[in-house]
C-alpha cells in the first residue's frame, strides 16, 4: 500500500510538472516595477516595451549600412532596458526572480535560497542571476551594463553577427563583428564604437569624446574611457560569460524536462509491478475446485 501511495505520488508529481513546462513554453518574465513606472530614463530616453521594442528592432533591419544598423539596435536595447538591478550586498528584490513558468526548477532553486538567506544562511548567488535570453531581458526590462551586453549579444547571435563579451575592470559591453567589420556596442549608454576591443583601449580622448557625445558627464566619460585601458581586458563568448550561472541555466533547462519524465516513468513503472503482482497473487491464492 505504501509503495503505491509513493508511485502515484511520482506520477501524479510528474504529470503536473511536465503540465507547468508545457505551460511555460515561450513563457517571458513580467515586467519590473522599475520598468512599469518610467517613462523615460538614460538622458531622456524613451522605455520601450518589449512589444515596441521588438518592432523597432523588425524594423531595423531593413536599414542596409551596418553601422547604422548597429547603431539603431544599440539605441534600441538602451531604450528598453532600465538601468536597474539588485546589489549582491543588498536585500533580495523578488521581482526579478524567475517565475515558474519561465523555469521552474530555477524558481524553485531561487526561493530556496531566499529561505536561506533570510535565515542568514549563505551568500546571495542565485538571487541575483542574470537572463540570457534577449526577449526575456527585454521583457523583465531592467539590467545593468552585463545584461544589457547579454540582450543585444543573444539577439545580434541570432542575426548571423559574430558576438563577443568584452569584460572591462568595472564595465561589460559587446563585440560586434559584422560585414567584415569590428564594433563595440555598449547598450548601457547607448554607445557604438566603429573599432575593435583593441583599438579602443589605445583611444582614450576619442573614446571620451564619443561618451561625451552620447550625454555623460566629462567626469563619467574620462571615467568609462579610463575603463577601456588595456589591463586584464577579456572576450569571451555569451556562454563563458559568468560561465557558472550559465551552467546552471543550462541544468535547470534539461531539469524542467527530465525530471518529471523520470518521476512519470518511476510512477507508471512501479504502479504496473504492483498491479501485476497483485493480480498474480490474487491467481495464486485462488483453490482448485473440488467435488
Amino acid at each position: 500500500m505504501v509503495r503505491r501511495i509513493a508511485y502515484t505520488i511520482s506520477l501524479v508529481a510528474g504529470l503536473a510538472l511536465l503540465l507547468l513546462t508545457l505551460a511555460g513554453l515561450g513563457s517571458l518574465p513580467e515586467p519590473h516595477p522599475q520598468k512599469v513606472g518610467t517613462r523615460q530614463h538614460k538622458r531622456g530616453m524613451p522605455a520601450l516595451s518589449e512589444s515596441e521594442a521588438l518592432a523597432a528592432l523588425g524594423q531595423s533591419r531593413s536599414i542596409a549600412d551596418p553601422e547604422a544598423r548597429l547603431r539603431r539596435e544599440t539605441e534600441i536595447f538602451s531604450s528598453a532596458i532600465v538601468h536597474y538591478w539588485p546589489g549582491i550586498a543588498g536585500p533580495v528584490d523578488r521581482q526579478v526572480l524567475y517565475g515558474p513558468l519561465e523555469s521552474w526548477p530555477l524558481a524553485l532553486l531561487q526561493r530556496i535560497e531566499v529561505a536561506k538567506l533570510s535565515a542568514g544562511i549563505g551568500k546571495p548567488g542565485l538571487v541575483v542571476l542574470e537572463r540570457r535570453s534577449h526577449r526575456a531581458i527585454l521583457a523583465k526590462g531592467v539590467g545593468l551594463c552585463s545584461q544589457a551586453a547579454l540582450a543585444i549579444a543573444d539577439y545580434l547571435g541570432e542575426q548571423g553577427d559574430k558576438v563577443r563579451i568584452a569584460v572591462l575592470q568595472g564595465h561589460v559591453v559587446t563585440a560586434v563583428e559584422r560585414a567584415g567589420r569590428h564594433f563595440i556596442a555598449d547598450p548601457d549608454f547607448n554607445v557604438v564604437l566603429p573599432f575593435a576591443l583593441a583599438q579602443a583601449e589605445q583611444r582614450p580622448e576619442e573614446l571620451t569624446k564619443i561618451y561625451l557625445a552620447a550625454g555623460l558627464t566629462p567626469e563619467n566619460a574620462s571615467r568609462i574611457a579610463r575603463i577601456y585601458g588595456p589591463q586584464d581586458n577579456k572576450l569571451v563568448t555569451p556562454d563563458r560569460y559568468m560561465a557558472s550561472a550559465m551552467k546552471t541555466i543550462r541544468a535547470a533547462a534539461i531539469a524542467q524536462w527530465a525530471v518529471p519524465l523520470v518521476l512519470i516513468a518511476l510512477g507508471a513503472f512501479g504502479l504496473l509491478r504492483a498491479r501485476r503482482q497483485r493480480n498474480s497473487s490474487t491467481s495464486t491464492s485462488v483453490p482448485s475446485a473440488t467435488r
